[in-house]
């Protein structure tokens, strides 16, 4: 084993039981329940995984885990009487592994993920798709840059960098001269990374009110990729662009998704729109239910941001963990 993988697995082995697993989708007792019988198998299981990867899978490795995986999740769905449960596991900067086990009400339907077909010449869209593996390089090489993200654009994947200055150039000029092709990609291309990378590519589109109208018809999408990458942009949009008039209630069904990533990046979004007071009121009148159910996570992505929220809609300050005190105040107000 790779002498890095070694000291993440035995950071992680040494807290298997470690206070790191919760569920998303269930009552409070049941999730509790589920926590006691099968926090600690999944919590070394994730590490596990987690410390092989860093060490590199083969093929078979891979898919070896990932039988292991769905054999997990299908024991705790039949043991608690759900249709479906779904891992998500997300690594933070302070090297912790935090899992929530999501309630499924339907086993989830599998996203038509093709092998992406890059054909030289590339075009305006492969080269984003270029462009992005590359920032995932850049950031696995650099984590400490996605803390402090600077960008000239009010999108980006990765911070200004001299190693993508001709990439970012080519992008910033050709964008605004092929919106059409684009937009026909991002909509209509059978291939699901195809319409991602043409998704990103609103950062260089020259009328902001063109990009929140592709935005707000990307949100009614079902498709789960989809949906976290148009959050995503919309989310960082808005920080931007604060006066941008929103429908939100797309938004906060999505607090609701079994998917902790869609979850976190609606929570960005919501977030962002919770600094103007013309959504304070709709946010928490029609988001309390997921904004405590979200607090109760321990998960940083999903609890800390909902966190953030009621601070601002409410003007209270519970503790982030005084779980009684926000339901009784939400009570009152709805």
């Amino acid at each position: 084993m790779h002498r890095l993988a070694w000291f993440f697995s035995a950071c992680f082995f040494s807290n298997v039981f470690a206070n790191n697993v919760d569920v998303f989708g269930a009552e409070d007792k049941i999730s509790a329940a589920i926590v006691k019988e099968y926090g600690a198998e999944v919590s070394s299981f994730e590490a596990e995984l987690f410390a092989k990867r860093l060490s590199g899978l083969s093929a078979k490795e891979s898919d070896a885990y990932q039988h292991r995986q769905i054999q997990l999740e299908a024991q705790v769905a039949k043991k608690f009487n759900f249709a479906a449960v779904k891992f998500d596991t997300v690594y933070y900067p302070d090297k912790s592994l935090y899992t929530t086990i999501n309630v499924l009400n339907q086993v989830p339907q599998i996203s038509n993920y093709a092998a992406y077909p890059l054909k030289k010449p590339y075009d305006i869209v492969d080269r984003m798709y270029l462009f992005s593996k590359k920032a995932a390089s850049i950031y696995a090489e650099h984590p400490e840059i996605g803390e402090h993200m600077s960008c000239k654009d009010f999108h980006c994947i990765v911070s200004e960098n001299s190693k993508i200055q001709k990439e970012l150039d080519y992008l910033r000029t050709s964008v605004p001269h092929q919106t059409e092709f684009i937009d026909e990609v991002m909509f209509t291309d059978k291939n699901l990374a195809r319409r991602r990378a043409a998704i990103f590519l609103l950062a260089y589109y020259p009328s902001i009110e063109g990009v929140h109208a592709r935005l707000d018809k990307l949100l009614k999408a079902d498709d789960r990729f989809i949906l976290h990458d148009t959050l995503r942009v919309y989310g960082e949009l808005l920080v931007k662009y604060p006066k941008l008039k929103l429908d939100l209630s797309r938004p906060i069904v999505l607090l609701h998704h079994y998917d902790e990533a869609i979850r976190n990046k609606a929570l960005l979004l919501i977030n962002a729109a919770a600094e103007q007071k013309q959504y304070k009121r709709f946010i928490i009148k029609q988001g309390a239910y997921e904004l405590l159910s979200l607090l109760k996570l321990k998960q940083p992505n999903n609890h800390d941001i909902a966190y953030q929220i009621l601070l601002k809609t409410t003007k209270q300050k519970y503790g982030d963990r005084d779980y009684a005190a926000w339901e009784s105040y939400l009570r009152k107000i709805m």
